[in-house]
């Protein structure tokens, strides 16, 4: 039994076609779909110590959100802690972002780190919180993504809930690469454990 991507919450005809495009049409290929890259979100540093390339997780309040004109319309918000500011930078859905950096509130942001002037993320992670909330991440899976699945709105956060999704399926069953008795003689786990561990890992050394 396959269980096929169209019964998913949020993936309609437009969205299931630039899945099975990328070779996802089910449950099961999406959940053997392997990350490229994971983010440690435990872990909250200073703007002043964010460097190029690095791949940050800053706290900060919006004191700024301006959009800019030129051949590619882009967003520009100013995020600041006591340490220091870094700009965030959006180039899709302007005007949803807009609406939703109010300048005086919160955010969690996290990225890869560019450096023009200034530091700056383009498309960062983002969740609001309120000033005077604890704020505790996790270990977050990076997905290869196309551009159909950009333009769609299918980014990193709408991927990870299907793959939540997926992974709660109580019928949800993976072919076994090896006989049970050969896993149990290596003390090998399970196929699907295997890819729960990629996909929603517990520390980075379930991944490293």
């Amino acid at each position: 039994m396959v269980h096929s991507l169209q019964n998913f919450p949020g993936i309609g005809p437009k969205r299931l076609a630039i899945l099975r495009e990328a070779g996802l049409a089910t449950a099961e290929d999406l959940v053997q779909w392997a990350p490229r890259d994971w983010v440690d979100r435990t872990r909250l540093m200073r703007i002043d110590q964010v460097r190029p390339d690095m791949n940050a997780l800053i706290r900060g309040e919006i004191v700024s959100a301006k959009t800019l004109p030129g051949k590619r319309q882009r967003l520009v918000v100013k995020l600041r802690d006591r340490s220091g500011s870094i700009e965030l930078l959006f180039f899709n859905f302007i005007s949803g972002w807009q609406q939703r950096m109010v300048v005086g509130s919160e955010w969690v942001a996290s990225g890869k780190v560019s450096w023009y002037r200034h530091p700056q993320i383009v498309h960062p992670e983002l969740e609001e919180v309120q000033p005077d909330e604890e704020w505790e991440g996790g270990i977050l899976a990076i997905y290869p993504l196309t551009e159909k699945m950009r333009s769609a709105r299918m980014e990193q956060r709408f991927l990870r809930n299907a793959m939540a999704h997926a992974l709660k399926l109580p019928a949800l069953k993976l072919q076994e690469r090896l006989p049970e008795s050969l896993r149990n003689e290596l003390d090998f786990l399970p196929e699907l454990e295997n890819y729960r561990r990629l996909h929603q890992p517990a520390n980075m050394d379930q991944v490293a």
